[in-house]
C-alpha cells in the first residue's frame, strides 16, 4: 500500500458541497475514488488538522514544530519552493522527513 500526504485541500474538495462548476465538480468526484482507494494511506499530519480546524494557513504555520519550520524554510531559501509558499513547504518538509513518497494537493498555484 503506497503512503500518500494529503494537505488540506483534499479533505476540503471531499467535504464541500456539490459546486457546480465543472471543473470543481470534477475535482471533487476525483478526491471522493482517491479517497476510498484501498490502494492508498492517506496520511494527514498534525498540521494539516490544525489548517482545516482554523481555517488560517498563517496560523497553522505558527503551529508546526521547529525542525519542519527549519526544513520548510531551507526549501524556501535554496529555490525550491517559493518564499510565499512556506506553509505549502512545511507539508512537503514533513513528506519528506516521514519519508512519505506521494503528496497529494488541488493547490496548483506554485
Amino acid at each position: 500500500m503506497d503512503r500518500v500526504y494529503i494537505d488540506a485541500t483534499v479533505p476540503s474538495y471531499l467535504i464541500a458541497r456539490q459546486s457546480s462548476d465543472p471543473k470543481i465538480a470534477e475535482r471533487q468526484k476525483i478526491t471522493r475514488e482517491f479517497w476510498n482507494d484501498n490502494r492508498f494511506e492517506l496520511i494527514l499530519s498534525d498540521y494539516v488538522i490544525d489548517e482545516i480546524e482554523e481555517g488560517n494557513k498563517v496560523q497553522a504555520a505558527m503551529l508546526v514544530k521547529k525542525l519542519d519550520l527549519d526544513f520548510a524554510k531551507e526549501l524556501v531559501n535554496r529555490k525550491a519552493m517559493p518564499e510565499k509558499a512556506l506553509i505549502d513547504a512545511v507539508h512537503v518538509a514533513v513528506a519528506a522527513r516521514n519519508t512519505i513518497p506521494y503528496l497529494a494537493t488541488w493547490n496548483f498555484t506554485h
